[in-house]
């Protein structure tokens, strides 16, 4: 028994029950593959938290708009962090797209949302969709990776 556990963790591969019962094993990420699922959760998180900011500001709940107004600072923080570390060389777009995703970065530090002020918080707001357009545009440079 002991011998199946550490086959299956020295091979590389996970193991995993359906719900109709049946046992699939599938091997473990390459390292591009969890490059891509690190990326899309990320994208996808810093959607639902742009989301969950506006319903919060909209409805004048101050804590949670700087709940979620924290939560995408570390997000662009982390974002541009991956981006730098990559170890492929950037294209002439991608570095373009790295410094302005920096900028917006540097223009929320020392930030904060409050709530009713609309007419200040609306080129913030445009801001983060941009960067959220840039995150988009890294999926697609990915997925063109992807197909290479």
């Amino acid at each position: 028994m002991i011998t199946l556990i550490l086959g299956g963790f020295l091979t590389g591969t996970r193991a995993q029950n359906t719900p109709e019962g049946d046992r699939v094993v599938r091997a473990a990420l390459t390292p591009f593959e969890l490059r891509w699922k690190i990326e899309s959760d990320a994208f996808v998180q810093f959607e639902q938290n742009l989301s969950s900011l506006q319903t919060a500001f909209v409805a004048g709940d101050q804590a949670k708009s700087t709940a979620y107004e924290a939560l995408l600072q570390s997000a662009m923080r982390a974002k541009t962090d991956r981006i730098q570390a990559h170890s492929t060389p950037l294209s002439t777009e991608a570095t373009a797209r790295l410094a302005q995703m920096t900028q917006i970065l540097r223009d929320f530090e020392g930030h904060a949302f409050q709530v009713g002020q609309t007419e200040v918080a609306a080129p913030y707001f445009k801001k983060l969709k941009d960067f959220y357009l840039f995150m988009e545009a890294e999926m697609d440079a990915l997925d063109v990776e992807a197909r290479q």
